[in-house]
C-alpha cells in the first residue's frame, strides 16, 4: 500500500554479521507528518537493539533544510549531522556534514566534539542534493 499511495513509512533495518545472521535490527521513530512533508530532511531517532530487544545505542538526527548538500554545508545551520547515545543516554559523539565542492564529507566528533575521524565520498559533481551516495 505505501508504495502505490508514495506514503513514507518509518525504516525498519536488519544488521547482518559476516555470515549473513542477524544481530542487531534497528528502527526509525519519526513523526508522520514529518515523513511526509520534509522527507529525507526530516528528524528522527533509530533505536539499535540487539536479538533480545535490548537497546544498544541510539541515533538523533534534528530537522535540516538543505541537509545533504555539499555547498549549502558551509553554513553551520544546514550541515546535516546526527547523535549517538550509549543505552543509558549517554551521549557518545556525533557525525557532521563538512562543507566540501564535490565529494561528501563526515566527520565523526567525541562526545566533546573533537574530531576523530573522517568519511570522504565519491566525486559526484552533477550529484543533486539529497540523492543517494554510495560510499565504498
Amino acid at each position: 500500500m505505501p508504495v502505490l499511495l508514495d506514503w513514507e513509512c518509518s525504516n525498519k533495518y536488519k544488521v547482518l554479521n559476516n555470515q549473513g545472521q542477524q544481530c542487531y535490527y534497528a528502527f526509525e521513530k519519526s513523526n508522520v507528518l514529518c515523513r511526509q512533508c520534509c522527507g529525507p530532511n526530516r528528524k528522527f531517532k533509530i533505536h539499535v537493539a540487539d536479538n533480545n530487544k535490548q537497546t544498544v545505542f541510539s541515533i538523533k538526527r534534528p530537522f535540516k533544510c538543505f541537509a545533504g548538500c555539499n555547498w549549502c554545508a558551509a553554513l553551520r545551520c544546514a550541515q546535516d549531522e546526527v547523535s549517538v547515545y550509549a543505552a543509558n543516554g549517554e551521549q557518545l559523539g556525533y557525525v557532521r556534514q563538512a562543507c566540501s565542492a564535490w565529494k561528501p564529507h563526515y566527520m565523526i566528533l567525541d562526545a566533546k566534539k573533537d574530531p576523530k575521524f573522517e568519511i570522504w565520498g565519491p566525486c559526484c559533481p552533477c550529484t543533486l542534493c539529497n540523492q543517494k551516495i554510495d560510499f565504498p
